[in-house]
Protein backbone atom coordinates (compact mmCIF):
# COMPACT_ATOMS: atom_id res chain seq x y z
CA UNK A 1 0.00 0.00 0.00
CA UNK A 2 1.19 3.52 -0.75
CA UNK A 3 0.09 6.95 0.29
CA UNK A 4 0.04 10.02 -1.96
CA UNK A 5 1.26 13.09 -0.12
CA UNK A 6 -0.25 16.17 -1.70
CA UNK A 7 1.11 18.25 1.18
CA UNK A 8 4.65 17.65 -0.14
CA UNK A 9 3.81 18.50 -3.77
CA UNK A 10 4.65 21.88 -5.23
CA UNK A 11 2.10 23.52 -7.50
CA UNK A 12 4.77 25.10 -9.71
CA UNK A 13 6.42 21.75 -10.53
CA UNK A 14 3.55 19.28 -10.57
CA UNK A 15 3.70 15.56 -9.94
CA UNK A 16 3.14 13.64 -6.78
CA UNK A 17 4.97 11.78 -4.06
CA UNK A 18 4.01 8.22 -3.21
CA UNK A 19 5.37 6.63 -0.04
CA UNK A 20 5.07 2.88 0.46
CA UNK A 21 3.89 1.53 3.81
CA UNK A 22 7.19 -0.39 4.01
CA UNK A 23 9.10 2.92 3.98
CA UNK A 24 6.97 4.14 6.87
CA UNK A 25 7.57 0.85 8.73
CA UNK A 26 11.34 0.95 8.35
CA UNK A 27 11.56 4.62 9.25
CA UNK A 28 9.41 4.08 12.35
CA UNK A 29 11.42 1.01 13.39
CA UNK A 30 14.68 2.96 13.12
CA UNK A 31 13.17 5.81 15.14
CA UNK A 32 12.02 3.29 17.76
CA UNK A 33 15.56 1.95 18.08
CA UNK A 34 16.74 5.48 18.90
CA UNK A 35 14.63 5.47 22.08
CA UNK A 36 16.77 4.43 25.08
CA UNK A 37 15.75 1.05 26.45
CA UNK A 38 13.88 -0.15 23.33
CA UNK A 39 15.04 -3.19 21.37
CA UNK A 40 13.87 -6.18 19.39
CA UNK A 41 12.31 -9.09 21.23
CA UNK A 42 14.60 -12.06 20.82
CA UNK A 43 13.77 -15.41 19.40
CA UNK A 44 14.08 -18.66 21.28
CA UNK A 45 13.81 -22.25 20.18
CA UNK A 46 13.16 -24.72 22.99
CA UNK A 47 14.39 -22.19 25.55
CA UNK A 48 17.67 -21.47 23.76
CA UNK A 49 18.38 -18.09 22.20
CA UNK A 50 18.41 -14.41 22.95
CA UNK A 51 15.64 -12.89 25.01
CA UNK A 52 16.15 -9.46 23.43
CA UNK A 53 18.49 -7.62 21.10
CA UNK A 54 19.00 -3.94 21.90
CA UNK A 55 21.08 -3.45 18.75
CA UNK A 56 18.23 -4.49 16.42
CA UNK A 57 15.11 -2.61 15.44
CA UNK A 58 11.88 -3.79 17.07
CA UNK A 59 9.31 -5.60 14.93
CA UNK A 60 6.89 -3.11 13.51
CA UNK A 61 3.90 -3.12 11.16
CA UNK A 62 2.29 -0.03 9.67
CA UNK A 63 -1.07 0.14 7.97
CA UNK A 64 -1.90 3.33 6.11
CA UNK A 65 -5.51 4.44 6.00
CA UNK A 66 -6.95 7.86 5.27
CA UNK A 67 -3.52 9.49 5.10
CA UNK A 68 -2.42 8.26 8.54
CA UNK A 69 -0.18 5.45 9.71
CA UNK A 70 -1.56 2.93 12.20
CA UNK A 71 1.42 1.27 13.85
CA UNK A 72 1.80 -1.93 15.83
CA UNK A 73 5.19 -2.45 17.43
CA UNK A 74 6.54 -5.54 19.22
CA UNK A 75 9.48 -4.65 21.41
CA UNK A 76 11.64 -5.50 24.38
CA UNK A 77 12.30 -3.01 27.15
CA UNK A 78 15.50 -2.88 29.11
CA UNK A 79 15.17 -3.65 32.81
CA UNK A 80 14.91 -1.71 35.17
CA UNK A 81 13.46 1.10 33.00
CA UNK A 82 9.90 2.17 33.65
CA UNK A 83 7.68 0.53 31.05
CA UNK A 84 5.21 3.42 31.12
CA UNK A 85 7.86 6.14 30.67
CA UNK A 86 9.70 4.17 27.99
CA UNK A 87 6.51 3.56 25.99
CA UNK A 88 5.53 7.24 26.37
CA UNK A 89 8.95 8.25 25.00
CA UNK A 90 8.54 5.79 22.13
CA UNK A 91 5.12 7.18 21.21
CA UNK A 92 6.40 10.76 21.45
CA UNK A 93 9.38 10.09 19.16
CA UNK A 94 7.25 8.26 16.59
CA UNK A 95 4.46 10.84 16.60
CA UNK A 96 6.79 13.84 16.27
CA UNK A 97 9.53 12.54 14.01
CA UNK A 98 7.69 10.20 11.63
CA UNK A 99 5.59 13.03 10.20
CA UNK A 100 8.71 15.20 9.96
CA UNK A 101 10.69 12.53 8.06
CA UNK A 102 7.97 10.99 5.89
CA UNK A 103 5.09 13.47 5.84
CA UNK A 104 2.77 10.74 7.14
CA UNK A 105 0.94 11.52 10.35
CA UNK A 106 0.44 8.88 13.02
CA UNK A 107 -3.15 7.85 13.67
CA UNK A 108 -2.47 5.25 16.35
CA UNK A 109 0.40 3.37 17.97
CA UNK A 110 -0.17 0.01 19.63
CA UNK A 111 2.84 -1.16 21.65
CA UNK A 112 3.20 -4.80 22.65
CA UNK A 113 5.98 -5.25 25.19
CA UNK A 114 7.07 -8.84 24.58
CA UNK A 115 9.96 -8.95 27.01
CA UNK A 116 11.56 -6.99 29.83
CA UNK A 117 15.22 -7.96 29.91
CA UNK A 118 18.35 -6.81 31.71
CA UNK A 119 20.68 -5.43 29.04
CA UNK A 120 23.87 -7.44 29.43
CA UNK A 121 26.08 -4.66 28.08
CA UNK A 122 24.78 -2.10 30.56
CA UNK A 123 27.10 -1.06 33.38
CA UNK A 124 26.31 -2.82 36.63
CA UNK A 125 26.19 -1.19 40.01
CA UNK A 126 28.27 -2.68 42.80
CA UNK A 127 26.16 -1.05 45.49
Amino acid sequence: MTIVLSSLCRDDVGGGIRIAARVVERTAAQLALSVPGIGAPGTQVMGVGRQADFDRRPKLQAHIDGGAAYITIDCAIEYPRSIERTVDALRRVLTEQLVELTGVRVGRIDVRVRRVVAHLDAPRSLA
